[in-house]
């Protein structure tokens, strides 16, 4: 990912998010920043998907990963999660979190597929209107 994709990355953003979850331009900015590892999938000349890694010690978290959703269903996900995962293995991390929710089966069948486990943690979610 680079600076010049921000603009069609915060579109498949907003294209896969209901508005609670969307990031801002500013937000997208600072992450790509402070990434450990960050890409994006292009499908017909497009972007479609992207993933963004922010660095912990001797890890990595998977902070965000979107699919817009005209090119879910297509193991694009699983590519960006596949590639990011041997990224990781070369640069010799070692390990690899990411949270989602517990009803977003999708996300949970293709974290599961690569080899995830759930770590029995679960973290609330308030939202202030």
């Amino acid at each position: 990912m680079q600076k010049s994709d921000l603009a069609s990355v915060l579109a498949v953003d907003v294209a896969s998010f209901d508005p609670i979850w969307q990031i801002s331009m500013a937000t997208l900015q600072l992450a790509l920043y402070n990434s450990l590892v960050a890409t994006v999938a292009v499908q017909d000349n497009r972007i479609v998907a992207y993933q963004i890694t922010s660095p912990a010690p001797f890890s990595g978290h998977l902070s965000r990963l979107a699919t817009h959703p005209d090119a879910q269903r297509q193991g694009i996900g699983l590519n960006l999660v596949s590639a990011l995962l041997a990224e990781l293995s070369n640069q010799g991390t070692i390990r690899l979190t990411v949270n989602t929710q517990q009803n977003n089966l999708a996300s949970l069948a293709l974290y599961k597929k690569v080899g995830f486990q759930p770590t029995g943690d679960v973290y609330p979610v308030y939202a202030y209107p």
